[in-house]
């Protein structure tokens, strides 16, 4: 029997699996004691802010200017939010800035009202509370020196969002106004969403003067993007016949995937009859040796490379040439050009971005591409493939790896949070290689992402080097310039491997499956099967640089199940204030010893897309989903049940703070991996999985619920082949209402017309 024939289990959720949540909440204490002379250095920061901003107000009456607020590090959590003190009737939070610090709308009146506040904050045992939490409060304003007119010839503008449709008008007028009177072109507004809109500047002498605006949030060179830097040289021609290279056969039905680069080649005949269609944006000349590279993987990097993991499947392409040749293109233009690509085309729903800009991503906030590209896929519901990015600077990463100051971060948009982010891992080495067979590639740019999102998520074959990037005989074998072989290196190869495993696994629902593909559960899927062939041990510290691994090489292996094993994919409708729960879960016979101990082990993947605010960079993600898989045990003294999480686990009470359940504990973060081996058994007669959802302070309620993928394993470490015959016994004995991912007995039949 084969994986396809142990489909993973779709469990359908029932009204009887949500409950309403208790909360008990004690009175709140202050986490520290509030002297007079806190309330005083308060109180003085206040006064500072209205001097700071005294001669803005003058010039700029009808509009608001802007201060940050530090929170006490113990006083992360929204639970401590000082909502007392600021809201309307003083200084409304609009934002957030770094880790901890929340940005205010200030007028004179605010800051006088505020002031009040504080002064009178310990009269009540909520302001105590609320002042306590409060370490310091400055004006917020751009750096001046940092702006170089000289650095390009067009700027980036934000202005803030004072959450208040005629405030923010006011503002916009004023910066028109303001941009006239320094002698600067009308700033052009470009919309990247719904609610996120920027200005391209021109370069001008006052741009640094320009910057002295209060409304004004960022003020930056334009970013400017380019296809991710590959190492390429030709092989020879006798390596591999392409005359042998699979053409398509005319009556199967292939998955399709969009690819926005320079463009393949019109006259390449060996991939042109795998180009389902084609749209040329390009103004000039072409360069087709990057486009015609991560096409070919894309189609058949398993017969270019003839190497076990390369992916199984191809894929008919939609080319989208978006880059001219030794060009860039600025954000506005790779923008437009994306959205032109993706209306175009909406039976594309798998898109391979193998692009990026040079330098590394913000720790605490994200890129307008990464949040256009987060917009996209909520509107289209399509999914963006993008790759990590190369780091091509001297010294080369070793592995483990050195520490280069950040400067081999990954750069944007790969901090997209709805995309999924695709790392380079070496399938080959030599004697003088950087890195070892399986290893990070020493040039695969690393996350995590801004406020400590995963990134990237997973990882495929993107080649080995030496130290100066040589990548003979270790390289990725693609077609390249010229329509000849060449052998290359760069996560520009690693992530077209990846995007026609998503397009494939998409067309498999499609086609076979008991539920229709969305992003998410392709997401899901993909990290799920990653981090189930990934080694148990892994140091926290390699997920920022491999992902959660590979995924297997072969669809069947990713939507079915070995012997030794059972997976189930649940997707939750989660609301704040119920809580979802399972229990008696499904627990195969064989992972119990004989007094009852499970034994084994247990990995899980949670993937949601939730609401985001570009207002709050690194409060991005507005939604948490939790997931706990336990024990589920009856306490007679008490008569209540008490769950008890195995996985995740937190240890320590010191564990709970936001701050370490951010960076070590994926809080807030839209993707949650966890396992856990219990080889000595783990005492336990039932268990029980659970989920909910919480949102940001400042974040209204959620609209509609917050829909969540998970998916859990459960596996015998003593490799028994009846896990998966043992899991079905009992799904049917508890009832479950349960489907397989694919039913290949009735298969639906797909006509693609162009």
């Amino acid at each position: 029997m084969s994986n396809k024939e142990r489909p993973i289990k779709i469990i359908e959720a029932t009204p009887q699996d949500f409950t309403e949540k208790t909360y008990n909440f004690g009175k709140k204490q202050p986490i520290r004691t509030v002297t007079t002379s806190l309330k005083n250095r308060l109180k003085q920061e206040v006064d500072d802010v209205k001097n700071f901003f005294q001669s803005s107000f003058k010039k700029w009456p009808n509009i608001p200017a802007v201060a940050r607020v530090t929170l006490h590090e113990k006083a992360l959590a929204k639970s401590h939010r000082p909502s007392s003190l600021l809201g309307d009737n003083t200084c409304p939070v609009i934002g957030s800035d770094n880790f901890g610090e929340l940005l205010i709308s200030v007028t004179e009146k605010g800051l006088a009202q505020l002031r009040k506040k504080i002064e009178n904050s310990t009269n009540s045992h909520n302001g105590t509370v609320h002042i306590a939490v409060i370490e310091k409060i400055e004006p917020f304003s751009l750096n001046h020196d940092v702006i170089d007119k000289n650095k390009s010839d067009s700027f980036l503008l934000k202005l803030f969002d004072h959450k208040d449709r005629t405030t923010n008008r006011s503002i916009d007028k004023e910066l028109m106004e303001f941009a006239d009177e320094l002698g600067i072109q009308k700033p052009k507004k470009y919309d990247i969403s719904s609610d996120l809109s920027i200005y391209e500047v021109k370069g001008n002498d006052n741009i640094a003067q320009l910057a002295s605006f209060i409304g004004i949030r960022k003020l930056e060179p334009m970013p400017t993007f380019g296809l991710t830097h590959t190492v390429s040289q030709y092989i020879p021609a006798e390596t591999l016949d392409l005359d042998d290279f699979p053409l398509p056969q005319e009556d199967k039905h292939y998955p399709l995937l969009g690819i926005i680069d320079s463009g393949v080649d019109p006259n390449n005949n060996i991939l042109r009859p795998w180009i389902w269609d084609s749209l040329d944006l390009v103004k000039g000349e072409h360069d087709y040796s990057h486009g015609n590279m991560v096409a070919s993987l894309a189609i058949n990097g398993r017969w270019l490379n003839n190497y076990a993991g390369f992916p199984q499947c191809q894929a008919e392409i939609v080319d989208v040439a978006a880059f001219p040749k030794d060009g860039t293109l600025k954000l506005p233009q790779l923008m437009k050009a994306i959205r032109e690509a993706v209306t175009t085309y909406p039976e594309v729903r798998v898109w391979n971005l193998s692009l990026g800009c040079q330098s590394p991503c913000s720790e605490d906030s994200f890129s307008e591409l990464g949040h256009f590209l987060n917009a996209l896929h909520d509107e289209h519901d399509c999914l963006f493939v993008v790759a990590s990015g190369n780091y091509i600077y001297d010294p080369q990463r070793t592995w483990p790896p050195q520490e280069l100051g950040g400067h081999d971060r990954i750069s944007a948009p790969t901090d997209s949070v709805r995309s999924l982010t695709v790392g380079s891992v070496a399938h080959l080495e030599s004697s003088d290689s950087v890195v070892k067979r399986f290893e990070p590639s020493s040039f695969s740019r690393r996350g995590p992402g801004p406020a400590f999102i995963p990134k990237p998520e997973i990882n495929h074959f993107g080649g080995n080097c030496d130290s100066k990037l040589n990548c003979e005989h270790t390289g990725i074998i693609a077609i390249g310039e010229d329509n000849a072989l060449c052998e290359s290196i760069g996560t520009s190869l690693s992530a077209p491997l990846i995007s026609s495993l998503a397009a494939s696994l998409w067309h498999e629902l499609d086609v076979n499956g008991s539920i229709s593909p969305s992003p998410e559960r392709i997401k899901a899927l993909l990290i799920h099967s990653a981090l189930k062939n990934s080694p148990a041990k892994t140091e926290h510290y390699a997920f920022n640089y491999q992902g959660f691994g590979r995924p297997s090489d072969h669809i069947n292996d990713i939507i079915g199940c070995n012997k030794n094993e059972i997976t189930f994919l649940f997707e939750i409708d989660t609301r704040e204030g119920i809580e979802f729960s399972r229990t008696p879960f499904v627990i195969p016979q064989s992972l119990r010893t004989e007094d009852g101990k499970f034994t084994g082990e247990i990995i899980m993947t949670l993937v949601y897309s939730p609401p985001l605010d570009y207002d709050y960079p690194s409060e991005y993600c507005r939604s948490n989903v939790d997931v706990s898989f336990g024990t589920y045990t009856y306490d007679p003294v008490n008569a209540k049940w008490i769950h008890s999480g195995k996985i995740p686990q937190i240890k320590e009470k010191s564990e709970l703070f936001e701050k370490v359940l951010i960076e070590n504990g994926f809080k807030w973060s839209p993707v949650k991996v966890y396992r856990k081996q219990f080889p000595q058994g783990i005492n336990g007669e039932q268990w029980r999985l659970k989920l909910d959802v919480q949102r940001r302070a400042e974040q209204e309620p959620l609209s509609s619920p917050q829909r969540a993928v998970l998916a859990i394993t459960l596996r015998s470490l003593a490799n028994s082949t009846t896990v998966y015959n043992e899991a079905e016994v009992e799904i049917n004995n508890l009832g479950w209402k349960e489907t397989d991912i694919v039913v290949r007995e009735q298969p639906k039949i797909r006509i693609r017309q162009k």
